[in-house]
């Protein structure tokens, strides 16, 4: 999937991940771009969302002040989400990353969440970052109780970055 307005070429496969799905919501509400879908054998799903929330200048560093904000809304998406499916969601972890590529190192924004239901609990995570003057952001559930698989999750979530820094796009946003 070519994502035109960014020159980012999404293939069918990252890292072991097919892709399942693709939706485009630009077409109906414009900033909210589109989301490709990614899924591990059933055990992970994992989102990636291309979009400029109707900002016609997205800051080129993850540090910048307009990220900070964009961190808080998904937060509380992702809060909201819980409570509507008779969850709770708790942050376990908030961090700046820094993701080595061929075009140079991409700070990515990082927060973890534990989920929990009557049945039981899983993470879920979710990396920030500006690319291509849009953002990016991947979030990342395991299914509850299917086992976890860490060096998989971060090989797609560090092979996404890469191919958005390294898409060619004239603004790749390295720091």
């Amino acid at each position: 999937y070519l994502h035109a307005a960014s020159g980012i070429n999404f293939p069918d496969e990252i890292a072991g991940m097919p892709r399942t799905s693709t939706y485009d919501y630009e077409v109906k509400n414009p900033g909210l771009g589109v989301s490709l879908k990614y899924e591990l054998r059933g055990r992970l799903t994992a989102d990636v969302y291309v979009y400029t929330a109707g900002i016609k200048s997205v800051p080129g560093d993850a540090r910048a002040p307009l990220m900070a904000q964009l961190r808080t809304q998904t937060e509380r998406e992702i809060m909201a989400f819980a409570e509507s499916n008779k969850a709770t969601a708790q942050k376990t972890e908030s961090t700046l990353l820094t993701v080595q590529t061929g075009a140079g190192a991409v700070a990515v924004l990082f927060d973890a969440f534990v989920l929990t239901v009557a049945s039981g609990k899983t993470e879920s995570y979710v990396w920030l970052w500006p690319a291509c003057g849009h953002f990016m952001k991947i979030r990342a559930t395991w299914r509850l109780g299917a086992p976890m698989d860490e060096a998989a999750l971060k090989a797609f979530t560090e092979a996404v970055v890469r191919l958005a820094a390294e898409s060619g796009c004239a603004n790749p946003q390295v720091a």
